[in-house]
């Protein structure tokens, strides 16, 4: 599983292969969507002009909205969400211990 710790005050929407950040408050988010629909270097225009976007993390891999969860726990007031992994993400990988000089 991957754990996301959000920013305080936002809450967050899985698409694919990231996390989208809304603001909690509507108040707020009426205030920063004109900033956040402002087009980044990053950004596809669909990713800009979502409204109420106020950040996103890109995942290694894709995880599905019904896979992620909000935890329990919370991080100095944050939350965090926990979205499952599929089995074929997931690849052991062997780690070789190279004795220290």
């Amino acid at each position: 599983s991957i754990d996301i710790v959000l920013p305080q005050g936002t809450s967050a929407e899985a698409k694919g292969n990231q996390v989208l950040f809304f603001n909690d408050n509507a108040t707020e988010g009426a205030a920063t969507t004109t900033e956040a629909a402002a087009p980044r270097a990053s950004e596809t225009p669909s990713e800009a002009t979502a409204p109420g976007v106020v950040g996103k993390v890109k995942l290694p891999v894709g995880v599905s909205p019904e896979s992620c969860k909000f935890g329990d726990d919370s991080i100095d007031g944050r939350k965090v969400l926990n979205c499952k992994l599929d089995k074929d993400e997931v690849r052991e990988v062997p780690i070789k211990v190279v004795d220290e000089l």
